[in-house]
């Protein structure tokens, strides 16, 4: 269930995890499953997150927010209403293994406590691979559907002339200039009419009460693009015409962390259709040096 997102639950508190497969320094170690539940339950009350933190464990913290802090907030705000439901463990699949179940329905915690020389300890190893790969495909589809919604706003956009100048044209921004309806988006009050991405927001209202100005959303970046090449239909051309968006638009999304909030980056143009590509390790630079919508032969068409 997306709103619960077990996956990564102490990211938006507590700052990422610890990656070990033994009690790390400064990681405490508990004579019994008991007794490190209470402390979680104790650490995950706390409101600045230090004591979890300390639970679990001080390395990887980046890595494990998946640059995504709005995500973390709001599935730590989910955690909490769970555990102030119910909290209590089950045997884990493994011997020597419990597992931390949160809530009325029992989802399971993906780090389980595991018994070691120690103690029982919080292991955050066991459950790295699915926090990371749930992270990105949940992320990646977010990004497909913020392109697809891209679309729909600019055609609407394009369809009135929204600065008065007599000639409608599509936004170069997504968010508007305070005051200004010169972007995708702009506040509104009640009955004007919505901006174009205005159902976008209000779809993902819960996450975007979460999110900080200047964040990643759901893990990516996303930047208008102002021209096509020649592997595009139509061919070469500028979207731009005298400093107005009036031949087309188009849009790059690209992972603000790659391999940990996403994989895939993302164009579409005007025509409505998604492609995707890996840019590497480099994705940062390869995305920056993008200005036009150019679906080349390593980028794939997205299938609905």
């Amino acid at each position: 269930m997306k709103e619960f997102r077990t996956i990564a639950f102490v990211a938006g508190l507590a700052g990422g995890f610890l990656l070990a497969g033994s009690a790390s320094a400064g990681q405490p170690a508990f004579a019994a499953p008991e007794a490190a539940l209470e402390a979680f339950r104790v650490a995950l009350a706390a409101p600045d997150g230090s004591a979890l933190l300390e639970l679990l464990g001080d390395e990887h913290r980046d890595e494990l927010i998946g640059a995504d802090p709005a995500s973390a907030r709001q599935t730590m705000a989910a955690v909490r209403n769970a555990a102030a439901e119910a909290i209590a463990l089950a045997p884990g699949d493994a011997p020597g293994t419990f597992d931390v179940l949160l809530g009325r329905a029992g989802w399971p915690m993906p780090i389980p406590l595991v018994q070691t020389a120690e103690g029982w300890v919080f292991d955050t190893e066991a459950g790295l691979e699915e926090i990371i790969d749930r992270r990105i495909g949940e992320n990646e589809l977010a990004a497909i559907a913020a392109a697809r919604a891209y679309v729909e706003a600019q055609l609407l956009y394009g369809s009135v002339d929204r600065n008065g100048d007599g000639v409608p044209e599509f936004a170069q921004r997504l968010v508007s200039t305070p005051g200004e309806h010169d972007g995708l988006f702009w506040p509104t009050a009640a009955g004007e009419e919505p901006s174009p991405l205005a159902p976008l927001a209000s779809s993902e209202a819960d996450y975007l009460a979460y999110r900080e100005s200047g964040e990643p959303y759901y893990g990516y970046r996303f930047k208008v693009l102002t021209a096509q090449t020649g592997n595009a239909l139509g061919g070469a051309y500028e979207y731009l015409i005298n400093g107005r968006m009036l031949a087309g638009f188009g849009l790059l999304a690209w992972p603000a962390d790659y391999g940990n909030s996403g994989i895939m980056s993302f164009i579409v143009n005007q025509l409505g259709d998604v492609y995707e590509a890996d840019l590497g390790e480099g994705t940062d630079a390869v995305a920056e040096a993008i200005t036009a919508f150019d679906p080349a032969a390593d980028w794939a068409l997205v299938e609905d």
